[in-house]
């Protein structure tokens, strides 16, 4: 089976490849070879650009990229290369190797305040270079699971509007081609279909677009709780937050890249393991959870202005509603970039063709595609996993 989804892959991507040209290749460690997943491929002075995926893989779709043009290859923890646009072709994949830095813990004794200062610094400087408004064009996309079952799979093309004016985020969201797709269950597990999805597409892009959620971190009151670690690697900081071993449950851990000569803040990762409960009303009923993952990494954009390049989260939440209970899980992507893009003609259904941009829920409102569309825009390259688990 895994033979045959990857070869139709791969034939989509031929089938495609006469009408548009790509950039391909596949990122890997120099030192242990092995593929390196979440590396930032940007093309400099266009803000046009993707992330390898979890096999190391990348597509870049070549409309308005010249030969000569640079692509900035990035990843925290290695050393960058650029690499001239010319040298990928569409009919030959390419290997780029990285070079690892190596993190050195610092040996000055430093007091926590001292390091919460040195945080707090990089924090505020990169907020105020963010956008307080903003337009993105983003691929989005959420494998949603119950008691690790593949359920339900969404994706789309979306414009996500960003208002963070006086640090009260607004965000509009909307969506130029989306699909949906479900598992048939009997009538006895209906019930399944009907659970939404952990992570909203707007909510996620409102939750991470501004660095608010790293506030907690550096604030006076809390310094007490945490523990900090400080390492160093050429021009890139790394500091390690982790709440004090009685806190753990209730506070979220952290780890946090920066450049260390302009402050600006490239990675973060973020979330927490938890076990603590709640008891909410869900349509009357008394819903019991706990969650029990909620990890989140954010890859913001090293251009002159900073934006939310790249998002994925994970979360685990046990349920109880009534007599159902279970598990249910997200994984959820988003990559953005500040490239135009225009709204496209939908084959499938002509009364559904947008002429301007429209606002669609893309829970409610799937299929409004045309085959193989995220192969038009600059998404993230699907993994020969992914493809298998969409036979569902």
């Amino acid at each position: 089976m895994k033979i045959l989804i990857t070869l139709l892959f791969c034939l989509s991507i031929s089938r495609l490849s006469a009408q548009q040209t790509y950039l391909t290749g596949t990122v890997t460690d120099h030192s242990t070879q092995k593929v390196l997943a979440e590396v930032s491929l940007t093309v400099l002075h266009k803000q046009i650009g993707t992330v390898s995926n979890m096999e190391g893989k990348f597509m870049l779709l070549k409309n308005n990229i010249a030969d000569a043009d640079s692509i900035l290859i990035s990843c925290v923890g290695y050393q960058s290369v650029v690499e001239r646009a010319g040298r990928f072709t569409s009919d030959q994949s390419q290997t780029i190797y990285l070079e690892p830095e190596v993190f050195v813990l610092d040996e000055v004794v430093i007091k926590p305040l001292s390091l919460v200062a040195i945080l707090k610094e990089a924090i505020d400087t990169t907020e105020k270079l963010i956008k307080p408004e903003n337009r993105l064009n983003a691929y989005y996309k959420e494998f949603a699971y119950l008691d690790q079952e593949l359920f339900k799979f969404a994706d789309a093309a979306v414009v996500y509007t960003v208002d963070n004016k006086n640090k009260k985020t607004k965000v509009e969201m909307q969506v130029i081609e989306s699909r949906i797709k479900k598992d048939s269950l009997t009538n006895e597990n209906k019930w399944k279909s009907d659970i939404e999805s952990l992570i909203k597409s707007d909510k996620a892009m409102k939750s991470y677009y501004n660095l608010d959620y790293l506030s907690k971190l550096v604030n006076p009151k809390n310094t007490d709780k945490f523990n900090y670690k400080m390492e160093t690697s050429g021009p890139v900081t790394k500091i390690s937050v982790d709440p004090k071993p009685d806190l753990k449950q209730y506070l979220p851990n952290a780890i946090i890249y920066f450049n260390t000569v302009s402050n600006r803040i490239l990675k973060v990762k973020y979330g927490y393991i938890s076990n603590l409960k709640y008891m909410p009303k869900v349509n009357l009923i008394f819903m019991a959870y706990s969650c029990e993952k909620d990890n989140m990494t954010a890859i913001y954009s090293e251009g002159s202005i900073p934006y939310l390049r790249y998002c994925r989260i994970e979360q685990d939440i046990r349920f109880k509603l009534g007599s159902k209970k279970g598990l249910l899980g997200s994984v959820a992507e988003i990559l953005a970039s500040n490239s135009e893009l225009s709204p496209v003609v939908l084959t499938e259904n002509p009364k559904v063709v947008p002429a301007v941009y429209k606002k669609y829920n893309i829970y409610n409102n799937g299929n409004k595609f045309s085959p193989d569309f995220w192969l038009k825009y600059n998404t993230i390259l699907p993994t020969a996993t992914e493809l298998e688990a969409l036979e569902f």
